[in-house]
């Protein structure tokens, strides 16, 4: 850890909010001009900087200890979002400067009836044993729902209400039908879970799905990935992606117990839809997977590919950032992410001749529905069928072989 990081530990031991946003002059760093720059300072979190230094223009002040950013818009948007579940003191300077994107701004000290709201819900989703994941989504919805009709309570609101932000979302933010879909999913659960209101949202309509077909690698791709990658624990990860269709989640969250090299099986735990299931290991990866277990002298249990202890796995970023880097060395001009790779691994097993049912279980897709989206991407149908234009032009390359056989006699 630099000494930077350690001044900045202390930086707020003392006040009330958990993260500070206002002005801060700062010096350029190729020039003495002096430039204003939103400053955030917070306490000491290892998440929360790494999440900071993924902002284009991050910089360390030593002197405010605070890290500073240029003055933007989308930049103020995406600090507020990295903290929205902390107490935030934003100054009045920047308040008045950008209103849209700040309408509660004093400091959260005294619980609000959007405190309320959001803890109540909350409470209702874990009570359901909703996900981790699931429940920061809600709560995002909910909050950014919350601002908008700010300051009423949702109680209030109206079904033609509802349909207003989900245009405002559609036609002003520019959301994708996909994440209009969660912000609504998030309502329902409020209004008809939580309110016990379902006559608020019950005539809203939610955007039709946008029916898009996965990208898919060739397998002269996937060899290329695998090939531009020359850490063997990293190889290794991309390698057992593939090879057993996971989520990224799942691959990081792997145990060595998990691993049934006799069966030719590992267990995946609590998935997705808090699901356990069975996915194949292969054969040709037992090798490679022994040599990694021996240079990292890995144990009997614990973490199959473990983060920067023992006791953490790798985060699911690090592995993300190693295949975008494959990418861009292998040449690839497909958009690729890792989720890419479970989407070949079923088209290619469906190549192979493997029953849809059983790619099914593999992924563990609930619906068949779900999986048939690969017939669609599958060479194996739509690669036999010939194109028209390839008749037509197949007759008329013999037309003329006839023609140019007469002329010869």
């Amino acid at each position: 850890m630099g000494s930077s990081d350690t001044v900045f530990r202390l930086g707020l031991e003392k006040d009330e909010a958990d993260v500070k946003i206002f002005l801060v002059d700062s010096v350029g760093e190729h020039s003495t001009k002096v430039e204003q720059r939103i400053g955030v300072s917070f306490r000491y979190n290892e998440e929360y900087i790494k999440e900071v230094k993924k902002r284009p223009g991050h910089r360390w002040q030593p002197n405010e200890k605070c890290w500073s950013f240029p003055i933007e818009e989308e930049t103020l948007e995406k600090i507020l979002k990295i903290f929205e579940d902390k107490k935030i003191e934003i100054d009045s300077t920047l308040q008045k400067r950008f209103p849209t994107i700040i309408r509660s701004t004093e400091l959260k000290d005294v619980e609000t009836p959007s405190d309320e709201v959001i803890g109540e819900l909350k409470k209702e989703l874990r009570l359901r044993n909703y996900s981790i994941k699931t429940i920061k989504v809600y709560k995002s919805c909910i909050r950014s729902f919350l601002q908008y009709i700010h300051p009423r309570h949702p109680k209030n609101i109206t079904s033609d209400e509802i349909r207003t932000y989900l245009l405002h979302l559609i036609d002003n933010k520019r959301f994708s039908s996909g994440t209009v879909n969660q912000v609504f999913n998030a309502l329902r659960f409020l209004f008809v879970e939580l309110y016990k209101m379902p006559f608020v949202i019950g005539s809203v309509h939610r955007p039709m799905k946008e029916k898009k077909l996965p990208d898919v690698l060739n397998e002269e791709e996937v060899v290329r990935i695998f090939r531009a990658v020359h850490n063997l624990k990293h190889q290794t990860m991309l390698m057992l992606a593939y090879a057993s269709g996971l989520r990224v989640s799942e691959l990081v969250r792997i145990k060595i117990e998990d691993i049934d090299g006799n069966r030719g099986l590992i267990h995946i735990r609590n998935a997705k839809g808090k699901k356990d299931r069975f996915t194949v290991f292969p054969e040709s990866l037992r090798g490679q997977l022994i040599a990694y277990w021996k240079k990292y002298k890995l144990g009997t249990s614990g973490w199959l590919f473990q983060g920067d202890t023992s006791d953490k796995h790798l985060a699911a970023r690090s592995i993300q950032a190693v295949l975008a880097r494959a990418i861009q060395a292998s040449g690839i001009t497909k958009h690729v992410s890792m989720h890419t790779l479970r989407h070949s691994f079923a088209t290619h097993l469906l190549d192979h001749g493997t029953d849809l049912r059983y790619i099914q279980e593999l992924l563990g897709h609930q619906s068949v529905k779900t999986t048939e989206i690969y017939t669609h991407v599958s060479p194996k149908g739509l690669g036999r069928i010939r194109s028209p234009l390839d008749f037509l032009i197949t007759k008329d390359e013999h037309k003329i072989h006839d023609e140019k056989q007469k002329l010869l006699k």
